[in-house]
């Protein structure tokens, strides 16, 4: 009986599939299976993932007609759910690759603690390049809330880490979307009330300029503001304030960004007004929720949600100060 569920979904990653299916095969814990999801790859992906699975009888190829990374992830997850007694499961995409290590120190770390997540660290790979962690590392214990605020990153991204599979039972990834993770790796790890956690790099995170989140920013980016305010939804509903507010600041600086990207390309008018109404909205309620204006250093988002009223203010200020 495999312990862990490993699933990859791939699309049109043919140079750089072979790496990351090595680095999983060469993992030092073997009881595992690998799932390889193949959405409808138009290269040899799907060849490739044939060829694998001939030669080591832990993988498993699904070919399916081509939904997106969000379908493919679901896809691994239920097929895990529906024929496999794996008690873990965790998800590396096809254009990265994994520590030796990976696997064996994630497991060891959630049942040396009784936690149902484990979570390393990662390092940003622009190439493919071999780079080994050493079997000495430092595992903390973190309150969900805490890694949630401090390590931000480390906790959105579906990747990286080890969760205990009963966690995925009734969730699943948006599809049709990008930023999918905004949308559901909060809801897994606010299941637990502690994770483990890490700073070794075990896991290689390939800047792929190719890739979806690797392109040019465009107005296709902006539904990771549903998830923002999905989050904002959980957090109120389940009563959490001092979350509800550390995410109503972050969220509204992450509007202010989008709305300095749409100004910037004409292309994108449309999309202004309706972000930036959204901006004027979050700005007012995180005002209501901590009973005060933003402090002197964040004016500046004024100006950006009021770009017509504050430059009255600024003028007028101006002329009082002479």
């Amino acid at each position: 009986m495999p312990k862990i569920s490993v699933v990859v979904p791939i699309y049109k990653v043919e140079k750089y599939l072979r790496h990351c299916v090595d680095s999983i095969l060469s993992q030092t814990f073997t009881n595992f299976e690998l799932i390889l999801v193949d959405d409808g790859s138009p290269d040899d992906c799907g060849k490739i993932c044939d060829e694998y699975a001939k030669t080591d009888k832990r993988i498993v190829v699904i070919h399916q007609e081509n939904g997106g990374l969000s379908d493919a992830r679901n896809t691994g997850i239920e097929w895990a759910l529906a024929n496999s007694d794996s008690e873990w499961l965790t998800f590396v995409d096809s254009d990265d690759w994994i520590d030796k290590n990976f696997l064996k120190i994630l497991l060891n770390m959630v049942l040396k603690n009784g936690v149902d997540v484990g979570v390393c660290n990662f390092s940003r790979i622009s190439d493919v390049t071999e780079t080994e962690i050493k079997e000495e590392y430092i595992a903390q214990k973190w309150n969900v809330e805490e890694f949630f605020t401090q390590k931000n990153l480390n906790f959105t991204v579906a990747w990286g880490k080890l969760y205990k599979k009963s966690l995925l039972s009734a969730i699943r990834y948006p599809k049709g979307k990008i930023h999918e993770d905004e949308f559901v790796t909060y809801k897994l790890l606010f299941r637990c009330p502690y994770i483990m956690f890490t700073e070794a790099p075990l896991y290689n995170y390939f800047v792929n300029s190719e890739s979806i989140m690797g392109t040019t920013w465009t107005p296709k980016h902006l539904v990771a503001l549903e998830a923002f305010e999905e989050r904002l939804v959980f957090f109120h509903q389940n009563g959490r304030k001092d979350l509800y507010n550390w995410q109503l600041e972050h969220y509204l600086f992450y509007l202010c960004d989008c709305c300095k990207k749409l100004e910037k390309n004409s292309q994108y008018k449309k999309y202004r007004y309706p972000t930036k109404k959204r901006l004027r909205k979050i700005l007012k309620e995180l005002e209501k929720s901590t009973h005060s204006k933003l402090s002197q250093e964040k004016r500046w988002i004024y100006d950006i949600a009021y770009p017509s009223e504050r430059k009255i203010y600024w003028i007028i200020k101006g002329i009082i100060s002479k």
